[in-house]
């Protein structure tokens, strides 16, 4: 056992001493106030069905590909000596099988955070209109508010509704599972 902690106390010290914590431990703090929020996804509806209150979103996943595959997560260092974050993995988009969304569990918003009645919101809703998807259930930031029109529609649902928002990296299959009944 012994042994063991004498070979890799050292491989842990070399790990930390290049990990992103410690190579940026000397960086100066921001001096701006960071948004502490997550940011809005962008979510084509894809049909609205009046007759069974349910809304179609197309929901486009961020895939970053598989690692292990020559991609990988790395620090840049640059000339001035400031370094960021980098990865040889391609982003991209996929699309999945449409979410469905009950007309009961929405809830709808402009961006000033004023609440819209959802009988005109669903009337007006068409097949290809963007919308914006609130990503933690609650109201977007002020901070990412401020960047839309005031006909934006925000879209706020419950968390346990939220579509996938990335593949995650599964290195094999994925699973299906039954999703619990419907109440009442």
């Amino acid at each position: 056992m012994s042994k063991l902690l004498f070979l890799t106390l050292p491989l842990v010290c070399v790990i930390f001493a290049t990990s992103p914590a410690a190579t940026h431990a000397a960086d100066p703090l921001p001096t701006v106030e960071l948004v502490n929020a997550l940011p809005p996804r962008f979510i084509q509806v894809t049909a609205v069905d009046l007759a069974k209150r349910e809304l179609r979103l197309a929901t486009r996943p961020l895939n970053q590909g598989v690692p292990g595959l020559g991609e990988q997560v790395y620090v840049l260092e640059n000339a001035d000596g400031s370094s960021r974050w980098k990865s040889d993995a391609k982003t991209s988009y996929i699309y999945c099988e449409p979410d469905v969304v009950p007309f009961d569990k929405a809830k709808w918003a402009n961006p000033q955070g004023k609440t819209l009645a959802p009988d005109a919101v669903w009337k007006s809703l068409k097949p290809g209109t963007m919308v914006v998807l609130a990503e933690d259930g609650k109201m977007i930031d002020p901070a990412y508010a401020k960047l839309f029109s005031n006909e934006t529609l925000i879209l706020i649902l419950p968390v346990d509704e939220l579509p996938i928002a990335f593949m995650p990296h599964t290195g094999g299959s994925i699973s299906t599972r039954k999703a619990p009944p419907a109440k009442p």
